[in-house]
């Protein structure tokens, strides 16, 4: 099942209001920018889940184009995984996949 679903402003306020309002609705989790999605994402995933990118909306103006946009997506999964001040692992490493584009 859908572990959470992690929205974007501006459209993303609508889209959590929805999903909030409907019965057994996954976790809904608000972030401030693409970064913040992939970094939630990776704390929210198990082994073995899919993290998918569904830009339901415009951009408006943090990336030139959807191409960019998957490229900033590819990029911050590819990152390594941080390790806290204790040494252990903060978040699941990510694999991007192919896109349907």
């Amino acid at each position: 099942g859908v572990l959470a679903v992690i929205t974007l402003p501006s459209s993303g306020e609508r889209l959590a209001e929805e999903l909030r309002a409907m019965p057994g609705a996954p976790p809904v989790l608000a972030a401030a920018d693409l970064p913040e999605a992939v970094g939630l994402a990776r704390a929210r995933s198990r082994p073995g889940s899919v993290v998918l990118l569904s830009p339901g909306a415009p951009s408006y103006g943090a990336f030139r184009d959807f191409e960019a946009r998957g490229d900033a997506f590819r990029g911050l999964v590819a990152e390594p995984v941080a390790d806290d001040a204790r040494g252990e692992r903060r978040g699941r490493a990510l694999r991007a996949g192919p896109t349907g584009d």
